[in-house]
């Protein structure tokens, strides 16, 4: 399965409770979901082998090398360190290094239609998705 595409938000399930959980405002909460969420995703092959360049809409583009740290920016604009790590043929699966928000897993699952990242908090079982299709 590739991982390379460009990918439209559709539609989001708890994703406001894992935005509380990072102790958003109400006011960030809701200008996040409903203005700020991306409408689009683009994932492209990066330089070298196993290497990944995503570039979200209003943020920097962000280079991952799979097994390497790499940086994270969370929704309330914490920059954590990360390693990304593939699962599958499919999966791409995110977590990140402790003591920062620890307790956290980003899992992106991708099909031939578009890609699913599912938010994990580990420590209280919150789970929160965001659906995508591809264009």
């Amino acid at each position: 399965m590739s991982f390379t595409g460009q990918f439209k938000y559709q539609k989001s399930v708890n994703y406001e409770a894992y935005l509380k959980l990072l102790r958003l405002g109400w006011f960030k909460r809701k200008r996040r979901i409903y203005f700020l969420r991306p409408p689009k995703i683009v994932v492209s092959a990066g330089s070298e082998p196993g290497s990944y360049v995503i570039s979200e809409d209003n943020l920097e583009d962000k280079v991952i090398v799979l097994g390497e740290e790499h940086v994270e920016v969370l929704p309330n604009g914490d920059k954590v360190r990360a390693v990304t790590v593939q699962e599958g043929d499919n999966c791409l699966i995110t977590r990140l290094i402790k003591p920062s928000e620890a307790g956290i897993e980003f899992r992106t699952e991708f099909t031939t239609l578009g890609m699913m990242q599912q938010v994990k908090h580990l420590d209280s079982d919150l789970e929160a998705t965001r659906f995508f299709k591809r264009c």
